[in-house]
């Protein structure tokens, strides 16, 4: 697991992953394990601002085939 429940910021399942019998997924990668406290919390974290201009392209493409 990725973090401590004590650590944990998202609302825990109504029933266990262990108890459902379903997969159960790794958590999401941490991009550098010696962050601060504040800085494991943070948002943004390991945001890659060239996705989102590929993501804005793809929307104006649409955009553009709409009209």
């Amino acid at each position: 697991m990725g973090h401590k429940k004590s650590e944990c910021i998202e609302r825990p399942r109504k029933v266990l992953a262990k108890f459902t019998e379903t997969e159960i997924k790794p958590d999401d990668i941490i991009v550098n394990p010696t962050l601060t406290y504040d800085a494991k919390r943070d948002v943004w974290n390991g945001y890659n601002p060239n996705d989102y201009m590929e993501k804005i392209k793809e929307h104006e493409l649409l955009e553009e085939e709409r009209r």
